[in-house]
């Protein structure tokens, strides 16, 4: 399987895009109280005018690059330095990373930003995106997390995170394995009328709902609670999350769908083969 495959369909992106800028600036982009997707222009400013308290937190690797530039590049140069991907996708069983093209700041000639994908993990099963492990390898010497003052309550979500996500896994398997046998059970039913497997079908359905429900429901959870914890406690770093909607959307379709189906069979058992030839004649 192509591990692109539905790339769109992500439970939550980080945006890294402008990690380590809230060194040499500390103005936060906002829409709703929630920090925005791609983060907007920030004013001009000479590195000069930056208090001392501030550049002297900036890791020397990266200070003889900044002497001289305005915030909007010194956000390209900082990202440029630190060698990191401008957004992390997560997927059931994989991640993956890119950038804004043409560059992630918004701005008049550049109002949308587009992702371009640069990898995707290999699709495997029980996959886990560390968020924290992956942004101190990408790195380059002589930098680390703790120099960007990297909040330790977003690795505590990452955490809480790769257990459920193993959760959704096993549940989405469970559910998916249900389905499958219902269908077969429903090419059975067409071919063989009869109230048996009508009640067949029935019980498989809402099993498979079951598991997709919890799942769903799982998958929802998580989405909040890790979005608003990188939000919350990433606007230190200039770090953002938001929820994947087209994730949400199909996963509670998919929920919806077992349910519909166990309901039109308990219509289907209680309506019976005799009266529906009887109301054939007519």
């Amino acid at each position: 399987m192509n591990p692109s495959f539905m790339e769109n369909f992500e439970i939550i992106t980080f945006n890294t895009s402008l990690l380590g800028t809230t060194l040499v600036n500390k103005t936060e982009s906002a829409q709703g109280g929630i920090p925005t997707a791609v983060p907007t222009a920030v004013p001009t400013s000479a590195l000069s005018n930056i208090p001392a308290s501030v550049t002297s937190q900036i890791p020397p690797a990266l200070a003889t690059q900044i002497a001289g530039l305005n915030e909007t590049q010194i956000a390209e140069q900082i990202a440029q330095d630190l060698n990191i991907h401008d957004f992390y996708k997560i997927h059931i069983l994989n991640y993956c990373e890119g950038f804004y093209e043409p560059g992630p700041i918004i701005n008049s000639t550049n109002p949308s930003p587009s992702q371009n994908l640069t990898f995707c993990a290999p699709a495997t099963p029980f996959s886990f995106f560390n968020a924290t492990q992956v942004l101190q390898q990408e790195l380059k010497p002589g930098i680390t997390l703790d120099q960007i003052q990297w909040p330790s309550e977003i690795q505590d979500a990452i955490d809480a995170m790769e257990v459920v996500q193993k959760v959704m896994f096993v549940l989405y398997c469970v559910g998916c394995g249900f389905s499958g046998v219902a269908l077969l059970e429903a090419i059975i039913a067409f071919l063989f009328d009869g109230r048996l497997s009508a009640v067949c079908n029935a019980v498989l359905d809402i099993f498979a709902f079951i598991a997709l429900a919890i799942a769903s429901g799982c998958a929802t959870g998580l989405m909040y609670v890790v979005v608003n914890a990188v939000n919350q406690f990433g606007s230190q770093v200039n770090v953002s999350a938001y929820k994947g909607t087209n994730f949400l959307a199909i996963t509670w379709v998919a929920t919806v769908l077992p349910l519909i189906a166990s309901v039109l069979w308990c219509v289907d058992c209680c309506i019976g083969p005799d009266r529906k030839r009887r109301s054939n004649k007519w």
